[in-house]
C-alpha cells in the first residue's frame, strides 16, 4: 500500500479521464468497499443554490457507510478551477444531512481536476487537505480520507447518541453561525445587566467559556471511555446550578467551580512552570442571572468536537460580536489570512515556531493544528503520544507584551488540548537581551529566564507574525540606560536613522533568532515595500534574506478591526550575508480574503485559496504563466483584478518590494498603450508639461489677508465636475492650500482613493487656490486642456495611478514615479479634432445647464407674507 502512486496522469485530457485515472484508483487504494460506492448515473439529483440562483445537480460519487451518507466526490475537466464549483458539493451535502435528525452523516466533500485535489469538511470552505495530484502523500491521505479516519466519526458520535444522558440533553455541535449568534446575544446581555466596559465583559466570558471547555472535555472523555456519567458531571447546567441552590441557597456554585478551576491552574504554575492564566484570587463577577443566562445559552453545544476551524475561531468570533480587537488594541489578523500563511509556512512535527507578537495565540493555535493534522498515521500509540508531547512542550512559542492579550493566548491555547506554558509575556520583546526589571514580582522576572532560554539565536524553523505597525522607537539621548536607546543600539537595521518603527525592528529580531534557510512569513504594511523612505529597509532585506512571495492583500483585509491599512504577506527565507538570489519570486495581488468591505463572509469569493494552489504549481519548477481574474463585485473599496504570477529575481532592488509595482495587469496597459494607432496617439510623459509648484512662504506673507477661492480634493467627484469650494483669507485657510491655478489648468488627484476625480479648471473659478492633494497641470491652451484632460481620466492612465501608488495608509502618486513611469497617451490629428470638439461641446452644455438650474431656484416667487413661528 505504502508504496502505492496514481499513474498516466500524462494523459489525462478530460473528466472522465479523472475519473478512470484519478477517483477510481484512489478509491481502490483507500479500501473503500464497492457496495459502499453510489456513482453518478444511480444518484439523486438535488436543488441546491449560488446566491439566488437554483440548480439541480448531483455529484459523481457519494460513498456509503451503514446507509448514511458520508462522502461527496466531484471530478472536473483538467482546467477548471475548483474554486467555482465548492458551492456545488457544499449545497449537495447540506442537502444530504439536513434529511437526518441530530446527525450530519456527511462529513467530506472532495473535489479533484487531475490537477489538484481538495477535501474540505462538509460545512467548510477552506481545504482541510489541498495538495497538487503529484504531490499527494498517501499515507496522510489514507489518514484523513480512508474508512477507518472516516467511519469512526460516526462510531463516536453513535456512541454518545446512545448514551441516555447525552441524549436527553440534546448535546448538538454548533456551526459558526450559530455560535456567532449566541455570542452576540450574550455579548448584548452582559452589557445590559452587567453595565461593563467591551473588555471587561469580554473576560468574564472568557472564565464561563474555559469552565464551559473544560466541563465538555471530561463528558466526552468519560463517554469515549464507555464510563457512566451523571447530571452532577454535567456541571455547566442550568439543572446543575438549580439542584446545587436548592442546597446552598447562598453559594452560586458556578463561581464556586471556577475558584477551584483556578485554584488547579495555580497547582500547575507552582508544579509544572505553567505560565498564569487566571491572576491569584480572581474571581468570576458576574451576577448569578447573568452566569444563569450564560450557562443556558451554551449548555446544549458541545464543544469539545468541533472542528479546528470553528475551534481557532472562538475568541475571535466573540471578539467580533463583542468588542472588536481594538478595545485590546489589538488587530486580529483574520483567521483566513492565518490559514493561508502556515500552509505557506508547511510546518511539521519537527518545526520550531515562534510569534513574538502572537496576541490572542492564532498562529499558534493554526500551526498546532496543522502539525497535528499532518503527524504520519502509520505510527504506533507510544510513538504518536511521544510526538503529541514534544509539540506541546518544545515547538510552540509566543510573545506579547499586554497581559490580557496574553492570558487571553495562554487560556485559547489550553482550550485547544495545547500547552500554554510556553506564551510568554515580556514588557519588549524587541530588546534582544531581555533585560529583567529588578522591581517585577518574582513570579514575572521568572518568565524572562524561561524566555531567554528559548529565545536563542538560530533557534526556531519558523516564523509567523502580524507584528504592530505603529509603535515607535526614538534615540532619545546618548545615555544607552534609556530604554528605547539601549534597544535601538543593538539594531543594524536602524543604520543612521533617530527613530524607526517597531515592525521594522522586529524583521532583524526575527533574522537573528532564525536558522539559516529558516523561514519568516509575516503581514507587513506596504510603505515597507514601497515607500521612498523605506528604501535602506528593503537593500537591508535583500543583503540577509531570500524573498520568497509577496502576495498583497486587499484594502479590506482588516476591516474588522476598523482599518483599511494597506498590507501584505512577504515570505522571506534566512541566507548568508549578500549571498545571490536567483529563483523567481512568487506574487499575487488579491481583491478579497473571505469577507467583503462590510465584514461579511464571502468565503466563495477567497482568493487565498487559488493563490495557494498556484503556489504549489509554482514551486515545482518555478515558473508561473500570468494569472488575472476579474474581481466579482466591482463595487468594492479600491478593487482589482485577482493577479497570480512571478518576476525574475533580477527585477526586484529596494525601489519597490510590493506586488503592485509589477503587476502583470500593469503590464499589459503598458503593452496596449504602446501598441496604440501611431496616427491617433502620441505617448507623453507628465514631464514634457508644466506642473504648478505651490507657493512659497513670501507668497504666503504677501497675500495672508488676500481672499481666496479654495479646492479641496474632496471637492472633485468621478465625472470630472467641481461640486464645492470654500471661500476665506490665505491665513484661515487649510496650510494644504498652497497651489494657484488659472484657466484651462488641470488637477488630479494624487490619492488613489481618489481615481478618476480629474477636473479642469473653468473662467469662473480662475485664480483659486488648490491642495497640494493634487498634480496642477498648467500653462495649457483650451485644446491642449481639453485632451489632456480625457487622457488622464481614462482607464489606461488612472490604472497607472492605481498600481504605482505608495504608502500604506493613504497610499498615493508620487510625483517622482509619476514623472518616471506614468505613460499618457494624447489624442492627435484627425483624431485630436474630434475628441476637442466633443470635450468643449459637453463642456458648454454642463456649464449651461449649470446656469439653467441656478436659475430656475433664483427665479422661484414665494408669499413673503407667510409667518413661520
Amino acid at each position: 500500500m505504502e508504496s502505492f502512486s496514481l499513474q498516466n496522469l500524462e494523459i489525462i485530457n478530460n473528466e472522465a479521464d479523472v475519473k478512470d485515472i484519478i477517483v477510481e484508483p484512489l478509491l481502490k487504494f483507500l479500501d473503500y468497499p464497492q457496495d459502499s460506492i453510489k456513482r453518478k448515473d444511480s444518484i439523486q439529483k438535488l436543488v441546491i443554490t449560488k446566491g439566488s440562483k437554483k440548480e439541480r445537480y448531483r455529484p459523481d460519487y457519494i460513498i456509503f457507510h451503514e446507509d448514511k451518507p458520508v462522502i461527496v466526490i466531484e471530478a472536473k475537466t483538467p482546467n477548471a478551477i475548483l474554486e467555482d464549483f465548492i458551492y456545488q458539493v457544499s449545497g449537495y451535502a447540506l442537502q444530504l444531512n439536513q434529511s437526518f435528525k441530530k446527525i450530519n452523516p456527511c462529513q467530506i466533500k472532495v473535489l479533484t481536476n487531475g490537477k489538484y485535489i481538495k477535501i474540505f469538511g462538509w460545512d467548510e470552505v477552506t481545504p482541510i487537505y489541498d495538495t497538487a495530484i503529484g504531490k499527494i502523500d498517501y499515507a496522510h491521505l489514507k489518514s484523513i480520507l480512508g474508512p477507518q479516519k472516516v467511519f469512526s466519526l460516526f462510531t463516536e458520535l453513535e456512541q454518545k447518541l446512545k448514551n441516555p444522558l447525552y441524549n436527553k440533553l440534546g448535546f448538538i455541535k454548533p456551526t459558526k453561525g450559530e455560535i456567532s449568534k449566541v455570542f452576540f446575544e450574550i455579548n448584548n446581555y452582559i452589557w445590559k445587566k452587567e453595565g461593563m466596559k467591551p473588555t471587561d465583559a469580554f473576560w468574564e466570558f472568557v472564565k464561563l467559556f474555559s469552565l464551559k471547555m473544560d466541563n465538555d472535555k471530561y463528558i466526552n472523555k468519560k463517554l469515549m471511555n464507555n464510563q457512566e456519567i451523571s447530571m452532577d458531571d454535567i456541571f455547566f447546567s442550568t439543572n446543575y446550578i438549580d439542584k446545587n441552590l436548592s442546597l446552598f441557597p447562598k453559594q452560586d456554585p458556578i463561581k464556586k467551580i471556577f475558584n477551584n478551576f483556578r485554584e488547579e491552574l495555580e497547582i500547575l504554575i507552582i508544579k509544572e512552570g505553567k505560565k498564569r492564566i487566571f491572576t491569584k484570587g480572581e474571581e468570576l463577577n458576574l451576577s448569578l442571572d447573568t452566569i444563569k443566562y450564560v450557562v443556558k445559552r451554551l449548555e446544549k453545544f458541545d464543544l469539545n468536537d468541533i472542528d479546528e476551524d470553528l475551534n481557532g475561531r472562538i475568541f475571535e468570533v466573540f471578539l467580533r460580536a463583542a468588542v472588536r480587537g481594538r478595545e485590546l488594541g489589538q488587530y486580529f489578523t483574520p483567521r483566513d489570512v492565518i490559514k493561508f500563511m502556515v500552509k505557506l509556512a508547511g510546518p511539521n512535527e519537527n518545526t520550531k515556531i515562534l510569534d513574538a507578537c502572537c496576541g490572542s495565540g492564532g498562529f499558534l493555535i493554526e500551526s498546532f493544528a496543522y502539525i497535528m493534522n499532518n503527524i504520519p498515521k502509520n505510527l504506533s500509540k507510544s510513538k504518536h503520544e511521544e510526538i503529541v508531547k514534544n509539540i506541546k512542550e518544545n515547538l510552540i512559542f509566543g510573545v506579547d507584551k499586554e497581559e490580557k492579550v496574553v492570558r487571553l493566548a495562554r487560556i485559547n491555547m489550553y482550550v485547544h488540548k495545547d500547552s500554554s506554558s510556553k506564551i510568554f509575556r515580556l514588557q519588549d520583546a524587541l530588546d534582544k537581551n531581555l533585560t529583567i526589571d529588578p522591581t517585577l514580582p518574582d513570579e514575572e522576572q521568572q518568565q524572562y529566564k524561561d524566555a531567554k532560554e528559548v529565545l536563542i539565536n538560530g533557534a526556531f524553523q519558523i516564523v509567523l507574525t502580524n507584528p504592530p505597525f505603529s509603535s515607535n522607537y526614538k534615540m532619545k539621548d546618548k545615555d544607552t540606560n534609556k530604554s528605547d536607546t539601549r534597544i535601538l543600539k543593538n539594531y543594524t537595521v536602524v543604520g543612521k536613522k533617530n527613530s524607526i518603527n517597531s515592525n521594522i525592528l522586529f524583521i532583524e529580531r526575527y533574522y537573528d533568532l532564525l536558522e539559516l534557510g529558516g523561514k519568516l512569513i509575516t503581514v507587513i504594511d506596504d510603505s515597507l515595500l514601497n515607500a521612498k523612505n523605506q528604501a535602506s529597509f528593503r537593500e537591508w532585506i535583500l543583503d540577509r534574506f531570500h524573498i520568497k512571495a509577496v502576495i498583497s492583500l486587499p484594502f479590506n483585509a482588516f476591516v474588522n478591526a476598523s482599518t483599511t491599512i494597506k498590507t501584505s504577506i512577504i515570505y522571506l527565507e534566512k541566507k548568508e550575508y549578500k549571498s545571490i538570489s536567483k529563483n523567481k519570486i512568487f506574487m499575487a495581488i488579491c481583491n478579497n480574503v473571505g469577507h467583503d468591505d462590510s465584514g461579511n463572509d464571502t468565503p466563495e469569493r477567497n482568493n487565498l485559496n487559488i493563490v495557494y494552489s498556484k503556489w504549489l504549481d509554482f514551486n515545482k519548477d518555478f515558473s508561473l504563466p500570468d494569472i488575472i481574474i476579474e474581481n466579482q463585485n466591482k463595487s468594492e473599496l479600491l478593487t482589482c483584478s485577482l493577479q497570480i504570477f512571478s518576476i525574475d529575481y533580477s527585477k526586484m532592488s529596494s525601489k519597490r518590494f510590493d506586488a503592485f509595482f509589477y503587476s502583470p495587469e500593469l503590464q499589459n496597459i503598458y503593452k496596449k498603450i504602446n501598441s496604440l494607432d501611431k496616427n491617433k496617439f502620441i505617448i507623453k510623459t507628465s514631464k514634457e508639461f508644466t506642473l504648478q509648484k505651490s507657493v512659497n512662504a513670501k507668497y504666503v506673507q504677501n497675500n495672508f489677508n488676500t481672499i481666496f477661492n479654495y479646492i479641496e480634493v474632496g471637492s472633485c467627484n468621478k465625472k470630472g465636475d467641481i461640486v464645492s469650494s470654500q471661500s476665506n483669507n490665505l491665513g484661515n485657510l487649510p496650510t494644504r492650500a498652497r497651489i494657484t491655478v488659472k484657466a484651462f489648468d488641470i488637477i488630479t488627484p494624487k490619492l488613489i482613493g481618489c481615481l478618476y476625480s480629474t477636473c479642469i479648471i473653468n473662467n469662473d473659478i480662475n485664480n483659486s487656490l488648490v491642495s497640494t492633494g493634487f498634480f496642477v497641470f498648467t500653462n495649457l491652451s483650451e485644446r491642449n486642456s481639453y485632451l489632456l484632460w480625457s487622457s488622464l481620466r481614462s482607464e489606461l492612465v488612472q490604472k497607472q495611478f492605481y498600481y504605482l501608488s505608495s504608502t500604506a495608509v493613504q497610499p498615493e502618486l508620487s510625483k517622482e514615479f509619476l514623472e518616471k513611469y506614468v505613460k499618457i497617451p494624447i489624442p492627435i490629428n484627425e483624431y485630436a479634432d474630434a475628441i476637442y470638439e466633443d470635450v468643449k461641446l459637453c463642456t458648454k452644455l454642463r456649464h449651461d445647464l449649470d446656469h439653467k438650474l441656478n436659475a430656475i431656484s433664483n427665479n422661484l416667487k414665494f408669499d413673503t407674507n407667510l409667518s413661520f413661528k
